[in-house]
């Protein structure tokens, strides 16, 4: 590898998140106790989530990694019908966590999950 280049492995890690956010996206619209308005603006999110994951630079680091696992878990656990508030509160701040511990670089992905947590605040997360 020459300087300038990048590893074969990061390059190419956004296709399997994106597929994550796409599956995600897919049972949000899909969950029915959820008002129809919010399934869109959630799944909406998650797809620009996904979109801006493979954008330029937005390759796969280990804080992008940790914003998604976080994205991931509070969403799945709103798409419980009577999901634990507790767990619920507690997993939206770390979505929080994450998305403060993001480099200016990924302004992008940051401003997309600060909309997801806010959105899930909305929701009763």
């Amino acid at each position: 590898m020459t300087a300038g280049t990048t590893p074969a492995g990061d390059r190419n890690d956004a296709g399997p998140k994106r597929a994550r956010v796409a599956e995600l996206s897919r049972l949000v619209r899909a969950t029915g106790h959820l008002d129809q308005e919010v399934r869109e603006e959630l799944a909406r999110l998650l797809e620009e989530l996904g979109t801006s994951l493979a954008q330029g630079t937005q390759t796969a680091t280990a804080q992008t990694s940790t914003l998604l696992a976080a994205a991931e878990s509070s969403v799945q656990l709103a798409l419980h019908p009577k999901p634990d508030r507790t767990l619920l509160a507690r997993s939206n701040e770390r979505l929080h966590e994450a998305a403060r511990s993001l480099q200016k670089p990924n302004a992008a992905v940051l401003e997309v999950v600060s909309r997801i947590a806010t959105v899930l605040s909305e929701i009763g997360i």
